[in-house]
């Protein structure tokens, strides 16, 4: 893999929807095609986002809703895995706390619309979901439990869910991390930089080899800190999972590294939360030894691959950096306090709190 003079990498998980700047949407517009495609008659706000154009819309009643149009680069078919993993997770689980799809006035759940001058790019109505993000919480022993359980549940809901792109490549799927390396020019700390390399060389040289021999699903793949919402009255309930934008076919244990990930914390024991965290979701779908094995080292491959794709787009679209960057330092530190950990302590201290 090359780097161009424009900084696009030839590899195409890193040429496409990442590297393609999402047109921008107005509030006026977002509420136009609302009442125009949807029948409300709402405000809007624009939120947020990696990659896409999102809006919380409201009504004279106060009923909330989110639409998002998705980024012109993203297929539309990878568009639709999105879509239809929400609908099988209504039908197989209802009371998983998800989006649901609302249809437009011609019944479709997706539209393909031009939007000004743009190209067509595909636009979808949500339910939204109330609560606090909680990345705005100290996070609790009650939290990582609640957390655990419901990403088994959801894992559970799309076990046997199929769909013609759910294999399609994608940057944030961890078993690609070692097509990640263009990106460590992107690393200016030299310490840094040192770090990443010993964490992508354990990927290719530890983990990598034996992924094939895992379990594989569909699953989230993206349960960091602020696409959980928990309830304002209780903050140890989990009242929404949101953002299934990374949604993809890949380890099944993948999936628990990723939500793990974001609980390492300072003190003496940094593997504490994220131990926590695995055995709620074993308590619902344990894990095999082979998956435990590997775990530590797949929980510092998604703190890696953080680190390296939020650092470059940082640097592509700086106006947007913030929200890139948002769990940046966090990814940075507990790469760092993993790396201080041997792989046979970090073993021992998964397995011990993750099998009995």
């Amino acid at each position: 893999m090359s780097v161009d003079r424009m900084g696009i990498f030839n590899d195409p998980i890193l040429s496409s929807i990442l590297s393609t700047p999402s047109p921008d949407v107005s509030d006026e517009q977002a509420t136009e095609i609302a009442q125009l495609h949807y029948g409300l008659e709402t405000t809007a706000k624009k939120l947020a986002s990696e990659r896409d154009q999102m809006f919380r819309l409201r009504d004279a009643a106060g009923v909330e809703y989110l639409l998002k149009v998705t980024n012109p680069a993203e297929p539309p078919e990878v568009t639709n895995l999105q879509t239809a993993a929400l609908q099988w997770i209504a039908q197989v689980d209802a009371a998983l706390p998800v989006q649901r799809i609302q249809k437009a006035r011609n019944g479709a759940v997706e539209l393909r619309l031009s939007i000004g001058a743009t190209t067509r790019r595909t636009v979808r109505l949500f339910s939204f979901l109330q609560g606090l993000p909680l990345s705005e919480t100290g996070g609790t022993i009650n939290q990582r439990h609640g957390l655990g359980r419901a990403l088994a549940r959801l894992a559970c809901a799309l076990a046997n869910f199929r769909h013609p792109s759910d294999s399609y490549e994608l940057a944030w799927d961890i078993a690609n991390a070692d097509r990640l390396q263009p990106l460590l020019e992107y690393v200016r700390d030299a310490e840094k930089k040192a770090l990443a390399q010993t964490a992508l060389k354990r990927f290719r040289t530890i983990v990598k080899p034996r992924l094939n021999r895992l379990r594989t699903q569909v699953v989230h793949n993206d349960l960091n800190t602020h696409n959980v919402l928990v309830d304002l009255a209780d903050t140890n309930k989990v009242s929404g999972i949101i953002d299934f934008g990374d949604i993809v076919r890949t380890q099944l244990v993948n999936d628990v590294a990723i939500g793990a990930a974001y609980h390492i914390a300072a003190g003496p024991d940094p593997l504490q939360g994220p131990s926590e965290f695995a055995e709620a979701y074993q308590a619902v779908t344990p894990l095999r030894a082979e998956e435990i094995e590997v775990l530590p080292d797949l929980i510092a491959t998604r703190l890696l691959v953080t680190v390296l794709i939020t650092g470059w787009r940082a640097e592509r679209y700086p106006d947007n950096s913030p929200y890139i960057l948002k769990n940046n330092g966090a990814a940075w530190d507990g790469l760092d306090r993993l790396a201080r950990i041997s792989p046979e302590t970090a073993q021992r201290a998964l397995r011990a709190n993750t099998t009995r």
